[in-house]
């Protein structure tokens, strides 16, 4: 059988049986299992059907009930944290049949007020909103929403009290850093280091990370935050490392944790047999030359549903205001281990 025939036997298994163990789906055509995996993953690439568990299926028909809706979409970058943010929005957004209008403010408040201006007179039917401020609560909110009928989600950014209309959806970084504390207390380490970047996210790292330590008996021997680049903070938290202060750092954004993993082998500290790191955002920490343990925050799905909820806002307005946090998961890699003797 010809791989195209192949192809169009297994969505014919499919249109018939809505789902199939892939060994299953290669017995029944009766090929090898490597064979059928091969053309899954060629057909999951296309998107002509999905994978879930070890079994497949065929994607869901697009929903019509979104057609024709405009949704705007700001953000203050487009690389980094917030690219699959955007491309969960997308994909969404198609799965139901509207559009994204996508602006980017460079994190500039106010580009944010004239992006957020435009979006409106393009007409778009509602708006999804990640202010460049980390708390745009209050009047900076009242200032970047005025004028603004449409309803509004924010993303990756806390509402705060006064605004019951708005609605959000966030990934919940004080759970993932108390999931990274706990991670390292589970591997015995008792004393812990931070080293975060200054940023939206890590108080709510602090947050869960000390939140972890009062509940699991660990101390929190140093917390070292940047606001701009620099090694003089990186090495003396390498000096009180050497000096045996703490066993294990968690640090943010992707960028500190290699750098103080590579900071820590060039000062002979090895990695994980005596200080483990676990690192926050798992943007590119998996191709490290020493591959990290990190917090992996649900970005894509984020994305996919703040979309959700502006979309059936518009469908069903008279349901109640949504806020949904989503939780991080732990993946775990090369740079933990158990604490040292």
């Amino acid at each position: 059988m010809q791989p195209g025939q192949r192809h169009e036997a297994i969505l014919n298994a499919l249109r018939d049986k809505d789902s199939w163990r892939v060994t299953d789906l290669a017995e029944h055509l009766g090929v090898s299992a490597v064979t059928i995996r091969r053309d899954v993953d060629l057909l999951a690439g296309r998107g002509e059907l999905v994978r879930s568990h070890g079994a497949v299926k065929l994607p869901p028909e697009p929903a019509v009930e979104a057609e024709g809706l405009l949704l705007g979409l700001l953000v203050p970058t487009a690389e980094y944290y917030f690219g699959e943010i955007i491309r969960g929005a997308r994909a969404e957004a198609e799965s139901r049949g509207a559009r994204i209008a996508l602006t980017i403010s460079e994190y500039d408040s106010d580009i944010d007020a004239m992006h957020a201006k435009q979006l409106r007179d393009l007409g778009v039917n509602g708006l999804l909103i990640t202010p460049s401020v980390s708390e745009p609560a209050g009047e900076t909110l009242e200032s970047l929403l005025a004028g603004i009928e449409a309803p509004v989600v924010l993303v990756e950014r806390d509402v705060g009290p006064g605004r019951a209309d708005i609605e959000q959806v966030r990934s919940d970084h004080a759970q993932g850093g108390y999931t990274a504390a706990a991670h390292l207390a589970e591997l015995g380490h008792r004393r812990i280091g931070l080293f975060l970047r200054e940023s939206a996210t890590s108080p709510r790292i602090e947050d869960g990370a000390t939140a972890a330590a009062a509940a699991l008996g660990l101390t929190i021997a140093a917390t070292v935050k940047l606001n701009t680049p620099s090694f003089l903070p990186l090495a003396s938290l390498i000096e009180r490392i050497a000096a045996g202060e703490m066993t294990a750092v968690i640090a943010h954004s992707d960028q500190e944790a290699i750098k103080l993993v590579q900071q820590l082998r060039a000062h002979g500290l090895r990695v994980p047999e005596e200080v483990s790191v676990v690192g926050y955002d798992d943007e590119v920490t998996a191709i490290a030359d020493l591959p990290l343990t990190a917090i992996a925050p649900p970005k894509f799905e984020v994305g996919a549903a703040a979309v959700g909820l502006l979309i059936d806002r518009l469908l069903h307005p008279e349901r109640p205001p949504h806020r949904l946090a989503l939780v991080p998961s732990l993946r775990i890699r090369a740079t933990t281990g158990p604490a040292p003797a």
